[in-house]
């Protein structure tokens, strides 16, 4: 018995020991060390490499920590939908359009691919155990897609919908606004419609750039369409109401000589030299700006200005209205403002500068405003014009109308062209199947028996209305004419070799002579803008088969190019814009060229905003 209980007694004691032993082991040996996390890569920097050109190659480069950068997954996105949204598919017609996607660090830029919002987005990867967050940019070639000028500057319209311009009163910044739409020129400012229906402007401050204060509403939104005179402009907002601002006297107050409401109902406006008519959705018409020009109804001939009309023509001076009766209306103080008696049954109405020639439904022509100017026919014009015309055509002092059996009949200043018998002495007796005018002459196309064109003309022989100075061979097969200023330009069709050539005939200094068969292959013809009964500018540039572009006339105005500009403008030209005294070029990369030495030829603080370049347009880091 006591050995057992000794026995026990021992088995406890060691039992005691060890389990003090295990304990005290525990309480002093360190925890076991658990795995690292692993480490998560982060992507610092992200880009592009090359310009998103077509045909080129373009490049992801991106920085990243904790990560094996030759493990980094790129994914291009190009919106093709133009949507703003990335990835997603639209149906246009019946066919689906899908934005392009590319998987890879490389990216070869297309046509459909050029110009339009790319995202490049990537992941950074270490050991295939960890990937980063995604990191996005999004780039935008920019370029000039379309110019408006004015009288004095220029303003480019991006594919991204920015505003570029230069030229006078523009300022020293030459970014104007984002997100346009559409531009408006008038004489010597612009105004813009954005995408949301809000408008900005900018140029000359007594010409409307200042949108900020105007009359009859805000710009804030709901704009559909911008009017110009000369110096002012005129909103029509989307709930039929008239928003005005610009010189008051040219229409930039609608508060201003008009009777009649404009907060509502507004169809469309007529934009005259100085005054504004609008037509309502009751067929009513409301008028403003300088009265004496045409902005009060109440001035002139009168009638009923309640409803029925179907077109509103103007002068420099005043508004006719053709009503669907066929009834004339007008008004205004200046010339052509008064009727002498009614005038029904009217067709169409023909304006020059301070007449108006009505051509009626029976084929009779009518006309009023100042006598000198073609607003008084004698009595042998008037039995010339009882019948048959087909169509009238007015230059800035007469009128020409051509009747059914090829023949012409003018009036108005003779050595305008209001008298057949001043100028080369053609004969236009028969066979005339178009008239064309200049500032201050006539000329016509001529179908001749070999069953091709001739060109004739009439008027004061130094500014183009005689066609025997130097035209040679071109005189026949003439395909054209195309009007300047002072002179006029021909283009003559070689048969069988799908190929012409220019000639040009007038006053010298506006373009009046180009050597023979220095431009050929034409495929268009501009000329310097011009004031109303000014002669301003006086030179040329066409635009030739291949892009290039070839000039003559007045060299300060454009008429002459500088060796290094005729390299930069022998390919690719899009198309060419023009302003009283210089030129632009826009190329089919969207690179604006510019020439002359009037407002407008000296881009420099525009050009590096003109350059085409990538633009980031949002990134998220």
């Amino acid at each position: 018995m006591d050995t057992m209980i000794k026995k026990l007694a021992i088995t406890g004691l060691v039992g005691l020991l060890a389990a003090c032993n295990d304990s005290s082991s525990s309480s002093s040996s360190p925890a076991p060390t658990p795995d690292p996390e692993p480490s998560v890569p982060t992507i610092t920097q992200l880009s592009k490499s090359g310009d998103m050109l077509v045909g080129r190659t373009i490049k992801a480069e991106s920085e990243c920590t904790d990560c094996e950068p030759d493990k980094t997954t790129y994914t291009w996105v190009v919106d093709r939908t133009g949507t703003g949204v990335f990835g997603d598919s639209i149906t246009v017609d019946g066919v689906e359009i899908r934005d392009h996607v590319v998987e890879g660090q490389t990216f070869l830029v297309t046509e459909d691919d050029y110009g339009k919002a790319v995202r490049l987005s990537a992941i950074a990867n270490n050991d295939g155990l960890s990937s980063s967050d995604e990191a996005f940019v999004v780039y935008r070639r920019r370029f000039v897609e379309d110019i408006v000028s004015n009288l004095s500057g220029y303003s480019a319209l991006t594919n991204d919908g920015t505003v570029i311009a230069w030229g006078k009163d523009i300022g020293p910044d030459p970014i104007q606004a984002e997100d346009v739409r559409e531009i408006i020129p008038n004489n010597n400012a612009f105004a813009a419609i954005r995408n949301d229906g809000s408008v900005v402007a900018w140029g000359n401050r007594d010409h409307g750039s200042d949108a900020s204060q105007p009359s009859g509403g805000d710009l804030d939104s709901g704009v559909v369409q911008v009017f110009a005179t000369d110096a002012a402009f005129a909103a029509l907002k989307d709930d039929g109401s008239v928003v005005a601002w610009g010189y008051a006297y040219n229409g930039g107050d609608i508060t201003l000589s008009h009777e009649g409401d404009l907060s509502s109902g507004v169809d469309d406006i007529v934009p005259g030299a100085r005054a504004f008519a609008a037509l309502k959705n009751d067929g009513s018409l409301v008028a403003w700006g300088n009265k004496l020009y045409g902005g009060d109804v109440s001035e002139g001939s009168g009638g009923d200005f309640t409803g029925g009309f179907k077109k509103v023509i103007h002068n420099t001076q005043s508004f006719a209205a053709i009503k669907e009766s066929g009834e004339v209306i007008t008004w205004g103080w200046g010339d052509g403002g008064t009727l002498s008696e009614p005038l029904k049954n009217v067709d169409d109405i023909i304006p020059n500068l301070s007449a108006y020639a009505a051509l009626k439904e029976d084929g009779s022509v009518v006309a009023w405003g100042h006598p000198d100017n073609g607003g008084h026919m004698d009595n042998f014009t008037q039995v010339g014009l009882s019948s048959g015309v087909k169509r009238v055509v007015a230059n800035a002092a007469a009128f020409a109308a051509l009747k059914e059996d090829g023949s012409v009949v003018a009036w108005g200043k003779p050595t305008s062209g209001g008298d057949i018998t001043v100028g080369g002495g053609d004969d236009l007796s028969s066979n005339i199947v178009d008239i064309i005018p200049n500032l201050v002459t006539f000329a016509a196309l001529k179908l001749t028996e070999r069953g091709d064109h001739e060109v004739v003309a009439w008027g004061d022989s130094m500014f183009g209305g005689d066609t025997n100075w130097s035209l040679g061979i071109y005189k026949h097969n003439v395909s054209e004419i195309i009007p300047g200023t002072a002179a006029f330009v021909g283009i003559s069709s070689i048969d069988n070799f799908n190929a012409n050539f220019v000639f040009a005939w007038g006053h010298p200094e506006f373009g009046g002579i180009i050597s023979p068969g220095k431009i050929s292959n034409v495929e268009k013809i501009v000329t310097n803008k011009s004031r109303r009964n000014t002669f301003d500018g006086g030179a040329f540039a066409a635009i030739t088969r291949g892009g290039g572009v070839r000039v003559w006339g007045e060299p300060r105005s454009g008429g002459y190019l500088t060796p290094e500009k005729q390299s930069e403008l022998n390919t690719r030209v899009k198309d060419v814009f023009s302003t009283t005294a210089s030129f632009a070029a826009l190329k089919e990369n969207g690179e604006v060229i510019t020439w002359g030495e009037g407002t407008g030829a000296n881009n420099s603080n525009a050009a590096e905003a003109l350059a085409p370049q990538d633009i980031l347009l949002e990134s998220s880091l």
